[in-house]
């Protein structure tokens, strides 16, 4: 006797989803307050500081391209996993940024690896198999 298919509507994996949906917005908004103090901090202008956030756009943008194929390869548990774990070293390394330049290219690592967070859960639910008589069938 097969086990039961696992339910992709259980409150938990729900939280999960929306939590990792979340982050790429958080990484920008809770990010934006501390431009003033980030220019004092690294004693340059403003308009470098603001190429930390362009950097993270554009590391974002370009790397959604790569996610799919990513996911089609190797599966979508391992890249949201990898991505999580690299994000989460990114961060500790815009963080430990002595320079702005840095903090520039820490970011843009940033931006490449939200990109897998934010685009593998929301397509998570929709590709979950449909039950039917004679098994489970794909969408």
């Amino acid at each position: 006797m097969s086990e039961p298919a696992p339910d992709h509507r259980s409150p938990g994996l729900i939280v999960l989803l929306a939590s990792l949906v979340a982050l790429g917005p958080l990484t920008i908004d809770m990010y934006l307050p501390a431009l003033p103090g980030m220019v004092e901090a690294f004693a340059t202008d403003t308009a470098r500081v603001q190429l930390t956030i362009s950097a993270y756009l554009l590391g974002f943008s370009v790397f959604h391209l790569a996610c799919g194929p990513l996911a089609d390869r190797f599966g979508r548990r391992p890249v949201v996993l990898a991505g999580l774990a690299l994000y989460t070293a990114a961060t500790l390394a815009c963080a430990m940024a002595e320079t702005v330049e840095q903090l520039i290219a820490y970011r843009f690592v940033q931006g490449r690896v939200a990109a897998v967070y934010s685009a593998k859960p929301a397509s998570t639910t929709g590709r979950r198999p449909k039950r039917s008589a004679s098994g489970p069938q794909a969408r």
